[in-house]
């Protein structure tokens, strides 16, 4: 047989047909050289404002798209991404990765390289270690507000109002970031949830509106690095401080979730369902947003407190009874165990240390040592909205309508009444650079 020679006769039949007899090659992915920073860079937040990010990206094909992004040990983004259309066979990147002002934690890190060629991807990492730049905390940002907006003012530490700007929004929940300089704001039905920078009061981003409102119940919010935001009637999700997506987990039909805690890894929420009259605790896992366990009780939740490595503790109310119940759930084992009961029903709550919770009712201002499981009453005044202790300061902060009462520690004295024009939603702390 003339294999050969018949190979021959076809490719020169085939040639005058302008039909090539080449062997196809399939496209390569996109190649990533690193050029800089080097493998392991430490990254000193007090002394570098950026890093230098070089690469070589080539491919057999046109790139079309280069991502350049700073994640986590666990590839989530962890600020806002750079991306390139170079629309050529080769590309030298170089550009300076600005991080001043990103409120990153110390820690390992990666710059991730995504190429694109339009049909193959390739991704390159390059580890990196950030050094956090230290904050303390230098002052007491005050929420207040009507209907269809909030003032936000800025208290030094001798509590003398500093500044104040208004934003248009009504109010479900507020938190801080653990930077210290961006204030997140959920709104009931007006606005939904939008961050903002603590100094100027402008909008870093927000998100639009549901199209059904409301937006959120109280207390919807809880920071622990991410940003955990349960929805009134969608789902649950955590962000980061730049608005991008770490899980999500979405609601069944007539649920509607409130109340919301991070704690081992589970995100613990306060599912209600209106129409059977039920309240159940529901723990979701992180990152994969799926339901561990759902337990249901019969009491309404004030407030969510972790405790250890495992615990959540329960500020309640019994169900048509009028009266406070305090309980400790464990997110691991789904075990809940009474705590303490109350004569009167629990108006608020706040964490005093690591094992002990100021609780606020019409009979008065309460102690609960979870380690002893005591509760003491320590003020007979009581019946106070907000209650937020600042160790900086050490005195707690107790809302009564228009007016904040700084009470001392352990003397629950009055050292100042601080008196605003509309009802006190909330007060936080924010951070500032430490001085080297």
């Amino acid at each position: 047989m003339h294999t050969g020679l018949n190979t021959v006769i076809v490719c020169v039949l085939l040639s005058f047909l302008g039909i090539s007899c080449k062997k196809e090659v399939a496209d390569r992915h996109p190649a990533v050289i690193f050029l800089s920073p080097s493998e392991g860079r430490l990254i000193d937040l007090a002394v570098d404002t950026s890093v230098f990010v070089k690469a070589v990206i080539s491919d057999d094909n046109n790139i079309t798209l280069i991502d350049v992004s700073i994640v986590d040990k666990d590839f989530n983004g962890v600020m806002p991404s750079y991306q390139f259309n170079p629309n050529t066979a080769e590309y030298t990147l170089g550009f300076e990765y600005l991080i001043e002002g990103a409120g990153i934690e110390g820690g390992d890190y990666y710059i991730g390289i995504r190429a694109e060629d339009g049909t193959n991807i390739k991704r390159a990492y390059r580890s990196i270690e950030i050094k956090a730049l230290q904050s303390e905390p230098d002052a007491l940002i005050i929420l207040s507000g009507g209907q269809d907006h909030i003032v936000i003012d800025r208290f030094n530490p001798l509590l003398e109002r500093e500044n104040t700007f208004t934003v248009v929004s009504d109010y479900a929940a507020s938190a801080i970031s653990p930077s210290g300089n961006i204030l997140y704001i959920a709104g009931r039905y007006l606005s939904n949830l939008t961050a903002l920078n603590i100094t100027t009061g402008e909008a870093i981003w927000d998100i639009p509106e549901m199209i059904n409102p409301p937006n959120h119940n109280r207390n919807c919010l809880y920071i622990n690095g991410d940003i955990f935001v349960s929805f009134y009637n969608e789902f649950i999700r955590g962000y980061n401080e730049q608005g991008g997506i770490t899980t999500a987990s979405p609601l069944y039909p007539g649920e509607h979730a409130g109340n919301i805690v991070f704690q081992d890894n589970l995100i613990l929420a306060v599912i209600d369902d209106p129409a059977a009259g039920t309240s159940s605790l529901i723990t979701f896992h992180y990152g994969a947003g799926t339901r561990k366990q759902s337990l249901p009780v019969q009491f309404d939740v004030i407030k969510l407190i972790p405790s250890g490595d495992r615990d959540v503790i329960i500020i309640g109310n019994t169900k048509n009874e009028n009266k406070g119940t305090l309980k400790i759930f464990n997110v691991f084992t789904g075990i809940l165990t009474s705590c303490a009961d109350m004569e009167a029903e629990a108006m608020a709550a706040s964490a005093y240390g690591a094992n002990k919770i100021f609780i606020s009712s019409e009979n008065g201002l309460y102690l609960l040592d979870v380690e002893y499981n005591s509760l003491d009453l320590i003020k007979e005044t009581g019946d106070y909205q907000v209650l937020n202790y600042e160790p900086w300061l050490d005195a707690l902060f107790a809302v009564r309508g228009n007016s904040i009462e700084a009470l001392d520690i352990p003397s629950m004295d009055i050292i100042k009444t601080m008196s605003f024009s509309e009802q006190v939603l909330n007060i936080h702390s924010a951070y500032s650079p430490k001085k080297q």
